[in-house]
């Protein structure tokens, strides 16, 4: 199943994404554990660099966030893009959990994300559905909606050239211990790169979502694919463009498209 959505910038308008379809229970699957929220700049040991590897994370551009402990042992590896900016945590977490004391303790970021509206910068999608055999497992896309349920952030893409030679660069990795890592990826158009957008964690949350709800398959284990378009913020006043196009995936990390 596939939806279009047809974009249209009102000048002075800041898109807004609508919320999405109803997302899956991760929070009473009865596997989470609790997460463990890293500094910013800490050192990542040799251990450290061999998981990134087997995460398919190119350490040079992104930096480990959280680690999500799951009952079930395959815990998952939060990494994001280097350009990840976070102002405060999320309305769902409890001051009282060891959870949020950590995240309290980690460095917060502050930066280009100045508006109330930092975590929620794009609008309407469309989606197609790409689910495969060999598409990520559906445990990393719901940790990655996890987290971004409970993050408030985002991505500036000025700090990097997105989606060079028509490929996605990867913004979010969900790294696991069972492999078919997830990620979510975004590119720009030639025509569209001449001005960044900016991606919330709302917005991702909002597609991890509705990939699951609308193409999570049993396919020799759950699965999910999908990308799409959308309109997103580029953080500059009228009379300047202040929307641009954005293309995304969530797939499996090692697969490129289609059948990712």
């Amino acid at each position: 199943m596939r939806f279009s959505t047809t974009f249209a910038v009102v000048a002075g308008a800041i898109p807004t994404m609508v919320r999405a379809m109803p997302a899956p229970d991760v929070q009473g699957n009865g596997e989470y554990i609790g997460t463990l929220v890293y500094k910013r700049h800490d050192v990542l040991s040799s251990r450290d660099l061999s998981l990134a590897e087997k995460h398919g994370v190119d350490v040079t551009k992104m930096i480990r966030h959280s680690l999500i402990r799951r009952a079930d042992g395959d815990d998952i590896t939060i990494w994001v893009h280097n350009s990840y900016q976070e102002n405060d945590t999320g309305e769902e977490e409890d001051s009282s959990t060891s959870e949020a004391a950590l995240a309290a303790r980690a460095h917060v970021w502050g930066g280009s994300f100045d508006s109330g509206l930092h975590h929620n910068q794009c609008g309407h999608s469309s989606f197609e559905g790409l689910t495969s055999d060999r598409s990520a497992y559906t445990g990393g896309v719901q940790e990655m909606y996890r987290w971004a349920n409970t993050r408030r952030g985002g991505f500036s893409l000025q700090s990097f050239c997105c989606g060079g030679n028509g490929n996605y660069d990867n913004i979010v990795i969900a790294g696991s211990n069972s492999g078919a890592n997830a990620r979510f990826g975004i590119r720009q158009t030639d025509e569209d790169r001449i001005l960044p957008g900016r991606v919330g964690t709302e917005d991702i949350r909002d597609l991890a979502g509705d990939s699951l709800d609308r193409y999570q398959q049993n396919r020799n284990g759950w699965r999910v694919a999908a990308r799409g378009q959308m309109s997103c913020a580029t953080g500059m006043r009228a009379p300047f463009v202040q929307a641009v196009n954005i293309q995304w995936i969530i797939g499996r990390v090692d697969q490129r498209v289609p059948g990712t």
